[in-house]
């Protein structure tokens, strides 16, 4: 029985080493694993000594830029990762901006381009020239005169024919023209002209058979009508004037 007990007491003596040791491991354990949790939320960071001053409440915020310690001596890893924060713009500079003055006018040399004379071009030999144009005739009578026809007469011969008119004003430019099948001779009187004799001239015999006036409104015109359509040839007319009445003599072959 004795030996029992004090193998019970022994025994009891190793639980209680036991439990000691136990609760020591069971400590040691617990410190590890804050550790390792502490390791284990913020992988690749260095646990740095605190910093056991205390600093009073009236010199926090007052503290100069430069005496803030920098990460200087940390290992790359113990930085963090600021590639993705965007970099915040200076703040500009208030205050009141002094207007540049502009620089007074003849300070600073004046520079001009150089005029570059026009080439000249070369005229090509033998190139013909381009003819003028050409002028226009005088239009003095014929514009200018506008009057009245008062009588016309005619007076023929086997060799030739008289055509008198007379206005009330000399008259001014005129022109002829002979035509063939049938033969006729056509003499214009240019102006704004009024008739207030006959528009035909008849005649019984000779070479001519009448003459017809019309009136036009920058002419009036005569045409003389032959009897012998076919043989009768006329010449150079000639114009005479006498004040205002006008002699046209026209001679006649055949």
């Amino acid at each position: 029985m004795k030996k029992t007990k004090g193998q019970r007491i022994l025994l009891a003596a190793m639980l209680m080493v036991a439990g000691l040791v136990a609760f020591i491991l069971h400590g040691g354990m617990g410190l590890t694993t804050g550790a390792d949790a502490g390791s284990s939320s913020s992988p690749g960071q260095v646990r740095m000594e605190v910093d056991s001053t205390v600093i009073s409440g009236d010199t926090v915020g007052l503290l100069p830029p430069e005496a803030v310690p920098a990460d200087q001596g940390l290992p790359d890893a113990a930085l963090p990762d600021r590639a993705g924060e965007a970099v915040a713009p200076k703040e500009a500079q208030t205050g009141p901006v002094e207007p540049i003055a502009p620089a007074p006018e003849g300070s600073g040399p004046k520079t001009t381009a150089p005029k570059v004379p026009a080439p000249k071009v070369p005229a090509r030999a033998g190139a013909p020239q381009k003819p003028s144009a050409p002028q226009k005739p005088s239009a003095a009578g014929e514009s200018a005169v506008s009057g009245t026809v008062t009588g016309a007469s005619l007076k023929a011969t086997p060799d030739s024919f008289v055509l008198t008119i007379v206005c009330d004003r000399p008259a001014g430019d005129t022109a002829h023209l002979a035509l063939s099948s049938p033969a006729r001779f056509v003499f214009d009187m240019s102006g704004s002209w009024r008739l207030t004799a006959p528009n035909v001239i008849r005649e019984e015999s000779g070479p001519v058979v009448h003459v017809v006036i019309g009136t036009h409104p920058d002419k009036m015109r005569f045409v003389v009508h032959f009897r012998d359509t076919a043989g009768v040839r006329t010449g150079t007319p000639v114009v005479k004037r006498d004040g205002s009445t006008l002699r046209l003599t026209v001679p006649l072959a055949r």
